[in-house]
C-alpha cells in the first residue's frame, strides 16, 4: 500500500513510467517470489522486537523495499540479465526507485528516524557497491580465497541485512545499543544467507 501510494504520488503526471516502475518491481520479484516479503516481514518484525509499533515501519519497509530492488535491478544490468536494448530503461528505472526509496523514508513521522533511516541505507548502499565491485572483479579470477569471498559477502549481503534490522530497530527504540544489536544480527543473518 505505502508504494503503490508513492508511486501515485510522485509520478501521477507519468502513468506509462509509474507502470514500468511498478512492472520492474514485479518482474524483480517473481525470480524470488518471497523476496520483498522477507524484507517487509524482517524490518517489521525487528521493530516490533526492539519495542516498537510495527505500523509505524511502513514508511521505512517500503524504503527498503524500493532500495534493494532498485539493487537487484542494477545487479541485473551488470551481470547482463537484461537485453542490451532494455538496459537504458532499466537503468533510468532503477534510479526512479532509488529516489522513491528516499521519499518514502521521508514519510516516516519522526524527523530523528528519517535522518537515521537515510543514513543507514546509503551507508549499506555504498558498502553493498562496494562488496558488488568485488564479485565482478572475482569472475575474472581463477581462484578467491575463503576469505576474501567471505569479505566480499559481507559488503553486498552483510550490508544489506544489517541495513533491514537497523532500520526495523530505529524506529521501534531510541537505544542505541539495542540497534546496534539488531545490525549485528541482520549482518551475521545476510552473511549466512549468502552461505
Amino acid at each position: 500500500l505505502e508504494i503503490g501510494s508513492l508511486l501515485n504520488t510522485e509520478l501521477a503526471g507519468n502513468p506509462e513510467f509509474s507502470e514500468m516502475v511498478a512492472g520492474a518491481m514485479e518482474a524483480q520479484r517473481k525470480g524470488n517470489a518471497l523476496e520483498g516479503a522477507r524484507w517487509l516481514l524482517l524490518i517489521l518484525a525487528a521493530c516490533e522486537a526492539a519495542g516498537g509499533d510495527w505500523r509505524d515501519a511502513a514508511p521505512a519497509a517500503a524504503a527498503i523495499e524500493l532500495f534493494i530492488t532498485a539493487g537487484d535491478l542494477f545487479d541485473d544490468i551488470e551481470d547482463r540479465d537484461i537485453p542490451s536494448s532494455d538496459v537504458p530503461y532499466s537503468a533510468n528505472v532503477a534510479c526512479a526507485l532509488l529516489l522513491l526509496s528516499e521519499k518514502a523514508a521521508l514519510r516516516l513521522r519522526d524527523g530523528r528516524q528519517v535522518g537515521a533511516v537515510l543514513h543507514a541505507i546509503s551507508g549499506a548502499g555504498t558498502r553493498s557497491c562496494a562488496g558488488q565491485y568485488q564479485d565482478i572483479r572475482y569472475e575474472a579470477c581463477e581462484s578467491v580465497t575463503e576469505q576474501a569471498w567471505l569479505d566480499m559477502t559481507d559488503l553486498r549481503s552483510g550490508s544489506l541485512v544489517e541495513c533491514v534490522c537497523r532500520v526495523g530497530a530505529i524506529v521501534g527504540t531510541d537505544d542505541e545499543e539495542r540497534i546496534e544489536t539488531y545490525a549485528r544480527f541482520g549482518r551475521l543473518l545476510g552473511i549466512g544467507g549468502q552461505i
